[in-house]
């Protein structure tokens, strides 16, 4: 190599165009960085030496009874608001000493010790108004530290107080972290004495955000009343205004019984009405998803089937997306427009509403989503690699996704269940072949156990779970499987005629199915599958669900 290919002492790395070329020239690379760190350490350690000893230094700062030594240069350079004072046509650009009175003078040493030496000890007890020195003296690095600092000490006493500091400095990183710790731990957060103190503005903000749905709505309903009782007088009249965010068919009965002050406000009886003629009014409703298509929509259907209603398509259309249901909301991850996607949503039923959800860790398409324990998790599928045994997790409370074990088969198109708070995988697909092998989790004990395979049914399986059987079946075909978990056998069911199922589910203890004409319901005794509904047109739906949930007639 010449002269001219490595200037500065060889620390250009060519990429490895020329064999051996590089790891050598990496690691020249590497260690040349490694110098300059300990050049501009040691350089700092002899500056700070200097002003401990008041060598070199050109100024004073004085803030109270403190008096600060340091250099100019190195002030102007760490700091904008140094570097504007000084090199501005300001007095101070010449005088040797320089009062300031906008700070605490403790966190003014603070942050001239970490201009000198890029660290900081013994903040803990002043970290808020360190935070502010910070953001006045223009120290992105101090600042950075500082907020990474309090966004790691957020809990329920003290997130409310947090937001509202970083709204004042516009500190967004934090900002954004108590807004989620608030959200995330909203039930913890109502038995705080900062919440009691809230504003009626402030604590609207809060029930705006439809990511409180995680949280049972009676606990949010508790909170409300608690924040009215600690000063009745004054908070009463806009508690009604606060129920507004709360939809009465979220809450029980007993709750709304159990909360006197509801029932000394005249505007909230009506509210209170309609929670108790809810708790009469639960209905079984069928959600069906098309594919990507001509009509790419959801549909809700009652189980009278006297009425269908449209609902608000996907934001992103797509194919073999998974759909599941829980608490009122219907979430739809991933799918296919092309490729895989990371694609993740949440349907707010009440309120006609699709919002974003925490994207997958990885593309998938032809996989299953189910919820178990109050976590969304995400099983196999389709990748941008081919078939895969991944599995990921969405903690709905806390919006924290992670990987957890991997089944013990790549699979896609397989049939998904929770079964007594146990997570079963059946059938699908790999790359090559079809499956008839069987699996199950306990999210508690962290590991997949194989059970007993199926005989006939493997590729494209959908699934259900009546009490302790579960019942699987594949796209096209003359029978189902049903495992007996008591029994711990499978049982092959013959309908002697061949039949397509693009979804299989539970509704009221009762087995459901729906195909391209129609959705049909199993009768059990008759060994045949009746239909309930009949399509006006053929539809290609890609999944279907089953959820119990108030009448929208009724309520």
């Amino acid at each position: 190599m010449s002269g001219a290919d490595c200037k500065g002492g060889g620390t250009i790395c060519d990429g490895g165009k020329r064999e051996g070329a590089k790891g050598s020239g990496c690691g020249k690379a590497t260690t040349a960085k490694s110098l300059q760190n300990e050049y501009a350490d040691a350089l700092l350690v002899q500056l700070n030496k200097f002003r401990k000893n008041e060598q070199f230094t050109d100024v004073c700062l004085i803030c109270g009874d403190v008096r600060i030594t340091a250099h100019r240069m190195l002030l102007a350079a760490a700091s904008p608001y140094f570097q504007a004072m000084f090199g501005g046509n300001f007095p101070e650009s010449s005088q040797k000493e320089v009062h300031i009175h906008e700070m605490d003078p403790r966190c003014l040493e603070l942050a001239v010790d970490f201009i000198y030496t890029g660290h900081i000890d013994n903040f803990f007890d002043c970290v808020q108004q360190l935070l502010e020195t910070a953001a006045f003296l223009q120290l992105e690095h101090l600042l950075d530290l500082c907020t990474r600092y309090m966004c790691a000490q957020l809990d329920a006493d003290n997130c409310l107080g947090f937001k509202l500091f970083a709204e004042k400095l516009n500190n967004f990183p934090l900002l954004d972290s108590a807004c989620q710790y608030i959200i995330s731990h909203f039930k913890e957060v109502v038995l705080s004495e900062e919440f009691l103190e809230m504003s009626y503005h402030e604590l609207s903000n809060i029930l705006t955000n439809d990511a409180l749905y995680v949280h049972s709505d009676d606990a949010v309903l508790c909170g409300l009343t608690r924040w009215a009782e600690h000063r009745p007088t004054e908070r009463i009249p806009n508690l009604m205004p606060l129920l507004r965010y709360i939809h009465p068919a979220c809450v029980t009965a007993e709750t709304v019984r159990s909360l006197h002050i509801l029932k000394e406000n005249e505007e909230s009886e009506k509210w209170v009405s309609d929670v108790l003629q809810s708790a009469d009014t639960m209905e079984w409703q069928i959600f069906v998803l098309d594919k990507m298509g001509r009509t790419p929509d959801l549909q809700r259907y009652n189980l009278t089937f006297n009425e269908s209603t449209p609902l608000q398509p996907l934001p992103r259309p797509a194919f073999a997306v998974s759909l599941t249901a829980h608490k009122n909301i219907l979430y739809a991850q991933g799918g296919s427009v092309g490729r895989s996607t990371r694609d993740s949503f949440y349907y707010n039923i009440y309120r006609d509403q699709w919002h974003k959800l925490h994207r997958l860790l990885m593309e998938r398409s032809h996989h299953r989503s189910v919820v178990l324990h109050s976590c969304l998790y995400a099983l196999g599928g389709n990748t941008l690699q081919g078939a895969t045994c991944s599995v990921e997790c969405l903690n709905l409370v806390t919006n924290k996704a992670t990987f957890r074990e991997n089944m013990l088969a790549k699979r896609n198109a397989m049939g998904a269940v929770v079964c007594e708070n146990t997570l079963y995988v059946m059938g699908g697909e790999t790359d090559h072949r079809s499956l008839y092998s069987v699996e199950r989790l306990d999210p508690r004990a962290g590991q997949w156990h194989e059970m007993p395979p199926m005989r006939e049914v493997n590729s494209y399986c959908s699934s259900a779970a009546i009490g302790t059987y579960i019942y699987c079946c594949e796209g096209l075909g003359s029978c189902m499987e049903r495992l007996d978990l008591r029994a711990n056998r499978w049982d092959v069911i013959n309908f002697w005629e061949e039949r397509e199922f693009y979804e299989i589910f539970a509704v009221d203890e009762k087995l459901y199915s729906v195909s391209g004409d129609s959705i049909s319901c199993y009768d059990e005794t008759e060994n045949k599958w009746q239909c309930a509904f009949k399509f006006p047109e053929t539809r290609e739906w890609d999944t279907a669900i089953g959820l119990q949930m108030v009448s929208f007639l009724k309520v």
